[in-house]
């Protein structure tokens, strides 16, 4: 008689056929107490893979004083000053949408084949968007309670607009 994944032999011996017989550890695989540890385990590895996206906000949806405050920090970095770590992190977080939103927005242009709102050079990058994005906010204090996005929107669109 063959054994499959366990079975009774002919001899009347329970045999490890299966992967999930085989013990690790001295516990087998197929156990209640190995079942819960795996348990354990994904729900650890989500909560580590998680938890991070849940305390770093986006900033899109944030107003002008925190777009400012993360770009002052990004301007200080461009400009090689040593930050703290959470000015290090506001840095990133201003880059990142920074260049997340230009692409975006060109990328979101050419998909409808549509014109752009603004026109930055080929080579525009984050060290572009910053001073540009700085510069609307010195000029225009009084929207500082409008978000983010919007005004990201409207510097880079007076920073860089398109000649018809």
């Amino acid at each position: 008689m063959v054994a499959r994944c366990g079975r009774i032999h002919s001899a009347g011996s329970r045999t490890p056929r299966c992967h999930a017989d085989f013990p690790l550890f001295g516990v087998p695989l197929s156990s209640p107490r190995r079942r819960a540890s795996r348990s354990l385990a994904l729900a650890v590895l989500l909560a580590l893979l998680v938890a991070p996206a849940l305390a770093m906000e986006g900033l899109a949806k944030h107003n002008g004083t925190r777009l400012l405050q993360t770009c002052s920090a990004a301007q200080a970095r461009l400009a090689g000053e040593v930050l703290s770590a959470d000015a290090s992190a506001d840095a990133a977080l201003c880059l990142g949408f920074l260049e997340g939103f230009a692409w975006g927005h060109g990328w979101a242009a050419w998909r409808k084949g549509e014109d752009m709102y603004f026109c930055p050079p080929e080579t525009f990058s984050y060290r572009d968007a910053v001073p540009a994005v700085l510069d609307y906010l010195g000029a225009h204090p009084e929207r500082m309670d409008t978000d983010a996005h919007i005004l990201v929107f409207s510097a880079l669109s007076v920073a860089f607009p398109c000649t018809p």
